[in-house]
């Protein structure tokens, strides 16, 4: 079996579980740093669309979230709706691109570490069957991966979809208050 690389199969098994592991790593470590850019390019932008609203509270309710997740900067109600509507657009997009990257982190991560498990489990399984025959040294030790998943989910935690019609519900935020009184009056004559 040297002479033509072949390894026996629960060699295969292992070796398959441990690149799997490798892949699972590196691939959490390249889309960790990519999150970690996009909160930080998401954080003053979600200060901007915070700044919008009279306070924090206002903004949640907005939003229909249950909390803010972003720091909090108080600052002067934009006055011009564009701007607004503008800076809600972005922030929109943002969170929505946010999501996505980490829901591909998350899905390809479990992908690998339910592959690696399975090569593991194949690998113990090929070994209790196969008894003293082979000579191996080396184990392979089960992870549990809902935890490594649950520790990536608490690092990077899911943001709440900004609502979709989001664009027209900071429109009518901004609309002038006396609008409606002018045109009452305006058409009352």
């Amino acid at each position: 079996m040297k002479d033509n690389n072949i390894l026996p199969q629960h060699l295969q098994y292992r070796k398959d579980a441990e690149n799997l592991r490798i892949e699972a790593e590196r691939l959490l470590q390249r889309e960790s740093e990519d999150l970690r850019q996009a909160v930080a390019a998401i954080e003053p932008i979600a200060q901007e669309f915070a700044s919008s609203f009279p306070s924090l509270d206002s903004t949640i309710e907005f939003l229909s979230w249950r909390g803010w997740p972003f720091r909090h900067a108080s600052g002067d109600r934009s006055s011009n709706p564009q701007t607004a509507v503008a800076v809600s657009i972005r922030f929109k997009e943002m969170v929505d691109r946010y999501n996505r990257k980490l829901n591909y982190l998350i899905d390809n991560y479990t992908n690998l570490l339910e592959r690696a498990n399975e090569a593991e489990s194949n690998y113990r399984n090929q070994v209790a069957i196969t008894g003293r025959l082979f000579n191996d040294p080396g184990s392979v030790k089960n992870r549990d991966h809902k935890s490594l998943i649950a520790a990536v989910q608490s690092e990077f935690p899911q943001y709440p979809a900004p609502p979709s019609d989001m664009e027209n519900r900071i429109g009518r935020l901004h609309r002038p208050r006396f609008a409606i009184w002018c045109r009452w009056f305006l058409n009352r004559r």
